[in-house]
């Protein structure tokens, strides 16, 4: 018998980069319950339930890889992985010691449009604090983190410069490990 099928919606049809939308639908399933880390699913699998060719799913997960939050197993599928909480504290570190820099570097070019784009989201993050609300809370400090070569320098000081790192922890907080941290 084949691995049960995984109930997730499939993907609508779209121009759009595929192997993103798988990605961000991996990580809603994670966030949902519907993918367990630890469990083993196959490429197959994640496409049939997604309704897409397995080539955008295959280059989203090798992405997905990259970063930490799957692991192949040769010929046997993958599995979803979060970190450990060294590997927390270690990306965490990380994050301490390039956001205030570049914070600073956006501030020093910091127009009032851009102060007051950067306001609203970091009052829609405070709401997300108060509501508990980890998943939007992530979703609101990703453009923080990481900036759009083609748009304004100063909205996070850093193209992007190899953040990805930062992905399984907000995996591990988006699947609800930040309580227990006492967050």
């Amino acid at each position: 018998t084949g691995p049960s099928p995984l109930d997730m919606t499939p993907l609508p049809a779209s121009e759009g980069r595929r192997a993103e939308q798988v990605m961000e639908a991996v990580r809603d399933a994670l966030d949902a319950g519907v993918m367990q880390p630890g469990v083993k699913y196959s490429v197959y699998q994640l496409a049939a339930a997604l309704g897409v060719s397995r080539t955008p799913v295959r280059d989203a997960l090798l992405r997905l890889e990259e970063i930490g939050l799957v692991s192949f197993e040769v010929r046997q599928g993958f599995r979803i992985r979060l970190p450990d909480p060294r590997e927390i504290a270690e990306i965490f570190a990380i994050r301490l010691a390039l956001e205030p820099s570049a914070a600073a570097r956006a501030a020093n070019g910091c127009d009032d449009a851009l102060a007051s784009r950067l306001r609203d989201r970091m009052a829609a993050m405070q709401v997300a604090i108060d509501d508990d609300d980890v998943r939007t809370f992530a979703q609101q400090d990703q453009p923080l983190l990481v900036v759009d070569p083609d748009q304004d320098q100063a909205a996070g000081g850093v193209q992007d410069q190899g953040l990805d790192h930062l992905e399984p922890a907000r995996a591990a907080l988006g699947a609800g490990l930040a309580s227990s941290w006492g967050a």
